[in-house]
């Protein structure tokens, strides 16, 4: 059975681009280096040819983006019943990503479409907004038809209902100078949701106290959001010190 994203992750990793990023930033071998990806090419499913006497080389990849651990065997030896001798039971192992297995903070060191990809699969809905940011800085040092298929592909995981941020996202890659406007816009909409939990706490613990607090409140609902402590003191008038100890 086909899974309804099967379609977007062909169109993704058909381009070269992608398919170097994904082999450089999770695939350490040393081969990998030496690969000239200016001549990779798609093949269909069955590729058959007359020129050699020997088959190509072929890296198989299991690229696994679900919610819990994979703990599948890795080889196909270790499925299949040992009754008879090892030298015949057929050995296929394949190279295993799976998304859930990398950190936040090494998808973000990754600064490319893969480090994107996987985060997006993998963090909240409400905790990539923060994110957004770093996502469009990479979609802008990419391709402009990879950026087309990721932002195609963004449009069909998410299905309906699609969050705004992906239209902004659209737009963005297209209109560079409306990033400063949109980021301020989905501050403006953090900073008054935690500012309306903050003041209501505050107006019970009187004026001066309840801005102070409801200040903090506010710092505290971002931080939980993920918001960059940096971010959060620069709208919310706290310091970085202050702010870690919320």
């Amino acid at each position: 059975m086909h899974h309804p994203h099967d379609h977007g992750y062909k169109d993704l990793f058909s381009h070269p681009e992608l398919l170097r990023e994904l082999l450089l930033s999770c695939v350490p071998e040393p081969w990998v280096r030496d690969m000239d990806f200016s001549r990779a090419c798609k093949i269909d499913k069955s590729f058959i040819t007359a020129s050699q006497k020997r088959l190509p080389s072929v890296f198989p990849i299991l690229l696994y983006n679900g919610d819990d651990r994979w703990t599948a065997p890795e080889n196909l030896a270790d499925l299949i019943d040992q009754r008879i001798s090892l030298d015949f039971i057929p050995r296929f192992r394949y190279f295993k990503i799976a998304e859930n297995e990398f950190s936040r903070e090494k998808l973000l060191s990754l600064k490319n479409l893969i480090g994107a990809l996987f985060l997006v699969e993998t963090t909240d809905q409400e905790a990539l907004v923060p994110l957004v940011t770093q996502i469009v800085d990479i979609l802008r040092q990419e391709q402009p038809e990879v950026v087309k298929a990721f932002v195609s592909w963004l449009h069909s995981f998410f299905a309906d209902p699609v969050p705004d941020w992906v239209a902004d996202v659209s737009q963005l890659t297209e209109v560079p100078t409306m990033l400063a406007t949109t980021v301020k816009k989905w501050k403006e909409e953090l900073l008054q949701q935690g500012l309306q939990e903050g003041l209501q706490q505050g107006r019970n613990e009187g004026r001066t106290e309840g801005r102070y607090e409801g200040i903090r409140v506010t710092a505290r609902n971002l931080k939980k959001k993920g918001m960059p402590l940096a971010e959060i003191a620069e709208v919310t008038g706290l310091s970085i010190e202050e702010i870690e100890k919320l």
